[in-house]
């Protein structure tokens, strides 16, 4: 049973090669032969790229009011109550915690642990 199975492997991989004829090797094509011949396409005119936005306001020159606030400066905390604002305004006193996102039409009012008004500033 050996030798007929030794023979059958035998004609099972003699079927699996390849001949190469007399004259050499068969040329085959690839799919770059089409392109060798061909033209490159021509590099499309690049415009620049328009500004990015970050959504970030330019900061004004006081657009709070901060400056028409001086007069209030070493006056107690609730002066503030007695004079017209051009909008919100917020207290900040020493170790307060306060957020951080930028509003350039809020008036900041800093005030001392005295509640002393110290300074001004918009944000």
């Amino acid at each position: 049973m050996k030798p007929i199975l030794m023979i059958l492997m035998v004609a099972v991989v003699a079927g699996c090669t390849v001949r190469i004829p007399p004259g050499g090797a068969p040329k085959f094509g690839t799919i770059f032969d089409g392109m060798r011949s061909a033209k490159p396409d021509p590099v499309p005119e690049q415009k620049p790229l328009p500004p990015i936005d970050t959504g970030l306001v330019q900061r004004e020159s006081d657009s709070c009011g901060a400056d028409n606030m001086g007069h209030l400066v070493g006056q107690p905390e609730g002066m503030m109550r007695t004079v017209r604002t051009k909008g919100r305004y917020r207290v900040i006193t020493p170790n307060a915690i306060v957020t951080q996102e930028y509003d350039s039409f809020r008036l900041d009012v800093h005030v001392d642990a005295d509640g002393v008004i110290q300074r001004f500033s918009c944000g």
